[in-house]
């Protein structure tokens, strides 16, 4: 048996046409990735690109504020670092550095020329499944109307021999190691909904929402969603 991943990325129509048509080149060398892209052993998971069809401002549009810090680098790079803090139920962030979410970009020449994710994925996800569901994404279906895209991925190795999910990455209880408490943690219908709120360093009024979706029990995560910007990034698992 496998799970079925299914990837979809939408409010994408948000943004210009011709940005959209660069993150629409990226998908594509999302799908040929040992040909287009590094990913390079590390903590974080890390995208180097080899061609560079972003924009240094892209990022920025995306995510909708300016990073939290910039810093020049010896090798002529610019490093753009976007920090969100978890918000803790009286709306204050979380001073604890563990929580911390830091989402970094490299540019130069008015390119972007790497990317990286939160440390915390790799404690979600090894770097083996975070490389199948890139491809995944890269092989995913382009709804041009809506400028979303869809992808399912169906991958082996989560599920025991009796069928039932025991992957520790499936379970509320390694999600709350790795992010702590939720802002907010309701039961409807048989689920179990934790909700994350993070606010970016430097610019207050923007936040990033995560949602997680359980079994009543809260031992098989079904759904993760990312909400930033009014663009969201869903996995069904």
């Amino acid at each position: 048996m496998a799970v079925r991943l299914t990837v979809l990325v939408a409010g994408l129509l948000l943004l210009s046409g011709c940005m959209w048509l660069r993150l629409s080149t990226v998908k594509d060398q999302l799908a040929d990735l040992d040909r287009y892209i590094e990913v390079p052993d590390g903590e974080r998971l890390e995208l180097r690109f080899k061609e560079r069809p972003l924009r240094a401002g892209d990022p920025e549009n995306v995510i909708g504020a300016p990073p939290s810090t910039a810093a020049a680098l010896a090798d002529g790079n610019q490093q753009l670092t976007w920090r969100f803090r978890r918000v803790a139920l009286d709306g204050q962030v979380v001073p604890e550095t563990g929580w911390i979410l830091d989402f970094d970009v490299w540019t130069k020449d008015g390119r972007v020329t790497a990317v990286a994710f939160p440390a915390q994925v790799y404690r979600v996800m090894d770097r083996e499944r975070c490389i199948t569901m890139l491809r995944a994404f890269g092989q995913g279906e382009v709804d041009t109307s809506k400028r979303e895209v869809e992808a399912q991925v169906h991958e082996s190795g989560i599920v025991t021999a009796s069928g039932a999910a025991s992957a520790a990455w499936l379970q509320r209880a390694a999600m709350l190691e790795c992010l702590g408490a939720p802002f907010t943690s309701i039961v409807t219908e048989q689920q179990l909904h934790d909700t994350y709120r993070y606010r970016l360093d430097g610019t207050p009024t923007a936040e990033a929402r995560l949602l997680l979706e359980y079994d009543e029990s809260g031992s098989r995560l079904q759904r993760m969603r990312v909400t930033i910007n009014k663009i969201w990034l869903s996995v069904r698992f």
